[in-house]
Order: structure tokens, then C-alpha cells, then sequence
């Protein structure tokens, strides 16, 4: 999977100024991104299931159809 963010360039500074973070933030911020993933991973630290990736994509399989129905 290819990302424009790694560790290795964390956004910070005035990175964290640019077009490109500030569509980011704006994309994280109306779908909901940061709350979704707090949420599964809150979750996840409760459930400790064996195979996290597994769990999270079922995880995110549910949530889909939870949000679908509201």
C-alpha cells in the first residue's frame, strides 16, 4: 500500500501548513476518520483478538452496515 506520509516524514511544522495537509485534515475531518479509528481501535484494545487484521476489517465490514442503516 503506498502512502505520502510515513514516519520517517511525520507532518509537523510547516509541513503541517501545506495544500496537501490541509486537504488531508479536511478529508479526515468530514468523513469522520479520526473518530472511526478511535473508536475500532479502542475496540480492539478491549477485544485483543488474535488476528487484529482480521478483526479490523470485520470490524470495519460492521461499521459499514451500521452506517448504511442510520
Amino acid at each position: 500500500m503506498s502512502s505520502q506520509y510515513s514516519e520517517s516524514r511525520p507532518l509537523h511544522g510547516s509541513a503541517a501548513q501545506t495544500p496537501l495537509y490541509e486537504k488531508m485534515r479536511d478529508y479526515a475531518h468530514s468523513n469522520k476518520v479520526q473518530e472511526l479509528l478511535q473508536k475500532m481501535t479502542s475496540d480492539l484494545f478491549i477485544e485483543r483478538p488474535a488476528s487484529p487484521v482480521a478483526w479490523m476489517i470485520k470490524w470495519l465490514s460492521e461499521e459499514q452496515k451500521r452506517s448504511e442503516s442510520d
